[in-house]
């Protein structure tokens, strides 16, 4: 995934998104508590909706100084299109 600055990435099992509108989703994501926060409420959103199933919730945000893609990374990104 091409992750920019100030992008938040989600990885989730079917145990939460599955359970989880895309409003809610929109609510938690954007609500701007800590990531292990929106986390922990995601989780609690599936269970709330019915999820009995395993319930996993990683959200990665990239954040610094916005250091540009070295030369070589460039390229390569794009040989495989």
């Amino acid at each position: 995934a091409d992750v920019g600055l100030g992008d938040l990435l989600v990885a989730c099992s079917d145990g939460v998104h599955k359970h989880v509108r895309p409003d809610e989703w929109q609510r938690v994501l954007l609500s701007g508590t800590g990531l292990a926060r929106r986390c922990e409420t995601l989780i609690g959103v599936a269970r709330a909706n019915g999820s009995t199933d395993d319930a996993t919730v990683l959200l990665m945000q990239r954040t610094g100084f916005g250091v540009p893609r070295l030369p070589w990374a460039a390229r390569r990104q794009g040989a495989g299109r």
